[in-house]
This record gives structure tokens, sequence and C-alpha cells, in this order.
């Protein structure tokens, strides 16, 4: 019997080894010899302890790039579209960015990067602030993706692909499918409010250049890209991130902005904006700023447009609907007689009356207690 428990200890410690021999938790010891080789080489970054330590690389890092992309891949050049750019552009200082979230031990960075640009596109172009469900792309894909990875294929249950068991394509809400971090169960069907119009790689290849994936998050808002993660990329606590870091790319972020003459430190640098997705404890609050052409930062950069119709509430309006222009209307907009209509004012619409709004260039985001965005030609009853 003792030889048993002997034998029964000897094959838990075996596996013991097994499980943690891959995973590289960095200590203090790691953190200062990781210090001195950044002061010996002159980088501009400096590091410390932060909540995405306790992880491996492999547990926070997950996206993977498929051997072969689909036949309809669509990619764009960005040509002729801005005439010029400014040097710096920052869409948080625009509130085009919501807040920074925590995937935790669940390798669906590819997910909260391909949430996070389209938040962001709703929350520029419908004027409207949602969360969206990550676990639902976990969850829910029939791509083999989850906690263990993914690819911005993804983009496509936003847009037209409806998983086994769901209605329609598009995003769920998180308060429907919140976050556990883990592969569950889909458990469908989900409403799907939101909706994508399109979405399209940055550039002529998977390479763009920094003036392409500048001129994408000026006109389409925040980008969604690759990048290499290392040891030091986790334990960055601020400064300038150039210390390269070759090999393949293994983690999704999004760029939301660039200074090309950043100052740190009494140096210029031309540096990305980056959020990522490991809380707002790690980095800068939650993001980085990386020099460009570091670390394959940019590699497959992807931007998103929403739906032209997208509904923020499919709820019927009974009695009385107060409606809040909270937009800016352009060219003409006509509504009954009876009723006044002021651009940025506060009015009353009976029941029963119908309010017909045509405008152009721009969107309208009505208000009835939980919004709607009504598209060129649409109508509330």
């Amino acid at each position: 019997m003792c030889k048993d428990i002997l034998k029964y200890n000897f094959l838990i410690t075996l596996l013991l080894v097994f499980l943690f021999s891959n995973i590289c938790i960095i200590s203090a010891a790691d953190i200062d010899s990781m210090q001195t080789e950044i002061d010996l080489n002159g980088y501009s970054f400096i590091i410390g302890e932060n909540e995405a330590m306790q992880y491996s690389i492999d547990e926070i890092c997950g996206l993977m790039e498929p051997e072969d992309q689909p036949p309809d891949t669509n990619f764009d050049p960005m040509l002729g579209d801005i005439e010029s750019l400014p040097s710096k552009f920052d869409w948080r200082m625009k509130g085009g960015v919501p807040s920074v979230r925590n995937q935790r031990s669940c390798g669906s960075c590819w997910a909260f990067a391909i949430a996070g640009v389209m938040e962001s596109a709703i929350r520029i172009f419908a004027d409207n602030t949602v969360d969206l469900s990550e676990q639902y792309l976990v969850s829910c894909n029939y791509d083999g993706y989850g906690c263990e990875g993914g690819w911005w294929s993804a983009h496509k249950y936003h847009l037209n692909a409806i998983p086994r068991g769901e209605k329609s394509s598009g995003a769920v809400e998180e308060k429907e499918f919140p976050y556990k971090a883990k592969d569950l169960p889909c458990n469908p069907p989900h409403p799907h409010p939101f909706k994508l119009k399109s979405w399209s790689y940055i550039g002529r290849n998977y390479y763009p250049s920094i003036e392409q994936i500048q001129k994408a998050i000026y006109k389409y808002g925040p980008a969604a890209v690759a990048v290499r993660v290392d040891s030091y990329f986790q334990a960055y606590r601020g400064g300038v991130f150039d210390r390269h870091s070759s090999g393949s790319i293994n983690h999704a972020v999004i760029l939301v902005g660039w200074d090309n003459n950043y100052e740190y430190e009494g140096k210029k640098y031309g540096v990305w904006i980056l959020k990522n997705s490991w809380g707002k404890f790690w980095g800068d609050e939650g993001y980085m700023y990386i020099k460009y052409n570091t670390s394959s930062v940019g590699y497959s950069a992807n931007y998103v447009t929403i739906s032209d119709d997208i509904k923020y509430c499919q709820t019927p309006v009974s009695g009385d609907m107060l409606i809040n222009w909270n937009c800016i209307l352009k060219k003409s907009y006509i509504v009954p007689e009876n009723v006044l209509v002021q651009n940025n004012s506060v009015l009353t619409i009976p029941s029963g009356i119908e309010l017909d709004i045509n405008f152009q260039n721009n969107h309208l985001r009505v208000d009835s207690g939980c919004g709607i965005l009504i598209k060129k030609g649409g109508a509330i009853k």
C-alpha cells in the first residue's frame, strides 16, 4: 500500500511539472534583470509589476494567423482619402474610445480587439456608448476559436455569419452574454441589435504603411492590429516601448491614435497609442506608447464600418415619445406641421404622429428612453 501511495505521489508530481513547466511568471528578480538590460541598451520604457504578470504569455496572447486566408478577404489601399494628416491624433480626446477591459487568463485578445473597434465605431459615428460581448465571439463562433486563440475573420459574426441556433448575425451586448474568461457553451439564441456594414484590412497586403494605418484611424476610428508580445511588453509600465521582439505575432490590440513627435525624457519618437485588454493597471492605465515598426505592431491592421440602420432600441414606443436631438442635422429634415423641431432641442411628439427624417452626410440619434438610430428615409410611428 505504501508503494502505491509513493507511486501515486510520483505521478502527481510529474503531472504538476508538466503543467507548469511552460508557465513563465515574471518574478521580482526577473524584473531587476530586465530593467538592467533596458538601462544598458538605452531603451526608453520602464517595467514593473502589474496584473498581467500573474499569467503566462500563452494564457493572455491568443492571436493565431491561419495558414490560408479566405478568398473574399478585402484590402483597402487607403488611396486619396485624406489630403493631410495631423502630426498627432488621439480618439480618446474626442470621446471615441470605451474604457479599458480585462481578458484575464483567456487568450481572447482577438475577441476584445474585434468588439473594441466596433464599440468605438458606434461611439464615434452613432453617438452611443455600448458594451459588446466578447464571450459571444469566444463561445458562438464555428471556426474553433476560443481561449486558445482566434483571428480577425471573426469580424464576420458581426457582419453576416450566423452561428447555429442564432436567428441573425450581428453583435451581442455584454449584458446578454457576460464575459467569463473561459470557453462556455453558446446557448443561443441572443439578441443582435448591432451589425457591421463592412470590415477590411488596411493597405494592399498584411504589411500596411504607417500612413495607411493613420488614414484609416482618422477616417474610420481605432484600428485592430497584431503585435509580437514578449516578457518586456508584458511588464511594461510606461515610457516609449522601443525594444523590438522578433518572431511571429501573437497578440491582438487596438491603435487609438498616434504622435509623430512624442517627447519622452528629452527625445522625440514616432509612436502609436496602443490600447490593450489586460486591465487598467497594466502599462499606462491600460495603454502603451509603442515606437513605430516595433515588434511587428500594425501587422494585419483592419477597420470596421457600422450599418446605416443600427437600432439601439427595438422596444415599441407607446404614448407620448420624448425625443432628444443629440446630433448635428445637415441638409434638410421634414416633420408634420404640428410638431416643432429644432436642432439640439427637446420635444414631445403625440402618439400616432409619424416623423419622417431626411438627412445627408451625417447621422441622427433619437433617444426615446433607450434610443434609436434612424437610417436615411426612416420613420418613427
